[in-house]
């Protein structure tokens, strides 16, 4: 250029050198100006390219439209969403809880700085907006760019612990989630995703965000020392509507300012106790119409059911009932309000019990109480396999009462026909001597009475043949007391072996039952024609 002014005159070649000076400088600060580094004249895709060493995204509206190989890799394990923007949020959300929020005012702000939350963690996201443009970098506050040293055997050991982490948190049936300060949820494993879609309907599994399946969980105070949720069971059980009722138990914690959710599946739990409580309410309505009263002891002997007719028989007042006594302050309940045999000595009280306690462990043992009161109990203790043991306490004193007027009737009836001079004696309609008086002992020599075995009318005309003349009328008699149709009375006359007349009356009463009377006339005479002092020898 120099050699293109050769020739010229020396004003003019300053004059030159001035010009082409002056345009150069100009020229250099016009270029200057115009490049200067500012958010509206720098490339974002050329600031992606510079930043190929961190995890840099470059985001129009929700489509990621440029990132570097690293904020890639970090993307492959994002769950799964309608757009990339909703991947990156969630994957982001556990170290970052507050980004969503923190990106809100990004447009009218232009730079936003957002920290990890836990404080341990240096983690930081530097967010700025490139006319329309969401740019998107993840750094390390304790390093500084490019000084990150990362030994491979550790980061692939880290890599394969995370991934079994992840293969097991997606295959257990166990539902996990995790929601932020504010009560969003930010991570969730395949078997929430599952039910969350199934309960909104949706055709695919893995969409990000899911519905939140359990919103109210999120008023649910955290116990401090367990940070475990303790819910009553109405409350801790969750239905999800759908074509098959699911319940499930729900628990949560804390863990770097998150919530921890958890929730088992407990159907085939709740089903069995609804099932259980309707049988026990259906046992309860039924012990509560049983005249006799119930007390179930567990294995522990503690009372865990009891009926009303409890409280009637033995007094017992309900509170106590209900506390749930042991069988022995039970007992001594009992004796307290006399309703029980009163010992004559505790000691040998408390050996009764413990005697009546072992007995009904091992085999049904049955116990009658006479009470002070006049009233009489009948006590049976059954086991069950379960050590379990039920007492029951039925009130017989009716059918006490009953029995005792019963043999009172039968004794007077028994000593009204014992001062007949005739002998008598009753078979039942199937042949079986039940009456007999005095006389008929002493005519015949044999108390029916005192005979354990049963005596049929073979048996009864066997002996009376023994003591008469030999004739046929025996067999009548036989098949008279023996017919059930066509029965009437009849009478008839033999002699005994001493010598007496003996007159026969066969007359049918009421129920099929048969009478039969003797009467004698004459002495009884000996061998040697002097009269007998003695009856005859059967």
């Amino acid at each position: 250029m120099l050699h293109s002014f050769a020739g010229m005159p020396a004003g003019i070649i300053e004059l030159a050198i001035v010009v082409t000076t002056s345009l150069l400088t100009g020229g250099l600060m016009l270029y200057l100006f115009r490049t200067k580094p500012t958010q509206n004249a720098t490339s974002p895709h050329l600031l992606i390219r510079q930043a190929d060493r961190v995890p840099v995204f470059l985001f129009s509206d929700e489509t990621l439209t440029d990132a570097t190989p690293s904020a890639r890799e970090l993307l492959r394990a994002a769950p799964s969403a309608t757009t990339n923007w909703k991947r990156l949020t969630a994957l982001l959300s556990p170290r970052f809880p507050s980004i969503a929020d923190d990106l809100t005012d990004l447009g009218s702000n232009g730079e936003v700085f957002v920290a990890a939350a836990a404080p341990d963690d240096s983690g930081m996201i530097h967010a700025e907006w490139w006319d329309g443009m969401v740019r998107i970098e993840l750094t390390d506050a304790a390093k500084p760019e490019g000084d990150v040293a990362i030994d491979g055997q550790c980061l692939r050991a880290t890599e394969e612990e995370l991934a079994l982490l992840r293969h097991v948190s997606n295959e257990s049936p166990v539902i996990a989630w995790q929601l932020d300060r504010p009560g969003n949820l930010i991570w969730a494993n395949s078997a929430y995703m599952d039910v969350a879609a199934a309960h909104a309907g949706a055709t695919h599994n893995h969409l990000w965000p899911p519905q939140d399946i359990f919103p109210e969980l999120r008023d649910k105070p955290i116990d401090g020392m367990e940070h475990r949720l303790t819910l009553h069971p109405e409350e801790a059980r969750r239905l999800v509507p759908g074509q098959q009722s699911r319940w499930f138990d729900c628990r949560k914690t804390t863990w770097q300012d998150t919530t921890i959710c958890v929730a088992i599946e407990s159907g085939a739990e709740v089903n069995a106790r609804a099932t259980l409580d309707e049988f026990v309410q259906t046992l309860s309505k039924t012990f509560a119409h049983l005249s006799i009263g119930l007390a179930i002891f567990d294995r522990d002997r503690q009372l865990t059911m009891f009926n009303p007719a409890l409280t009637e028989l033995t007094g017992l007042d309900v509170m106590f009932l209900s506390n749930k006594p042991e069988l022995s302050s039970f007992l001594d309940a009992l004796r307290d309000k006399r309703m029980m045999p009163e010992p004559k000595n505790y000691a040998h009280w408390r050996e009764h019990i413990r005697r009546l306690e072992a007995n009904a462990s091992n085999r049904p043992h049955e116990e009658t109480w006479s009470l002070p009161s006049g009233r009489t109990y009948k006590i049976i203790g059954r086991p069950h396999p379960n050590g379990a043991i039920t007492f029951q306490i039925e009130d017989i004193t009716p059918e006490i009462t009953l029995t005792r007027q019963f043999r009172a009737e039968l004794e007077l009836s028994q000593a009204v026909i014992d001062t007949f001079p005739e002998a008598i004696v009753v078979f039942s309609p199937d042949g079986i001597l039940t009456i007999s008086n005095r006389a008929y002992a002493t005519l015949w020599g044999s108390d029916p009475g005192s005979n354990i075995a049963e005596i049929t009318c073979s048996d009864a005309v066997s002996l009376w043949a023994k003591a008469t003349e030999a004739t046929p009328i025996w067999s009548g008699v036989e098949n008279s007391i023996g017919r059930i149709h066509n029965r009437e009375s009849w009478s008839a006359e033999i002699k005994m072996d001493d010598g007496r007349h003996l007159f026969i009356s066969i007359t049918p009463i009421t129920g099929g039952a048969t009478l039969v009377r003797f009467t004698t006339r004459g002495k009884a005479v000996s061998d040697q024609g002097q009269p007998a002092v003695t009856h005859p020898a059967i």
